[in-house]
């Protein structure tokens, strides 16, 4: 698979992430988040 197999965007969800990566069986990444403000600045540097 991917280096990226999946992205967890909630609370939840990264729960039951760190749950399963403490078990040993898989590793885990933070990642950036951009806000929608900041997408739109990325976007509108790029035109």
């Amino acid at each position: 698979m991917s280096r990226y197999d999946g992205v967890v965007i909630d609370e939840l969800a990264a729960q039951a992430a760190l749950a399963l990566a403490e078990s040993g069986n898989v590793t885990t990444e933070t990642l950036r988040a951009f806000t929608l403000a900041e997408f739109r600045d990325i976007v509108e540097t790029m035109s």
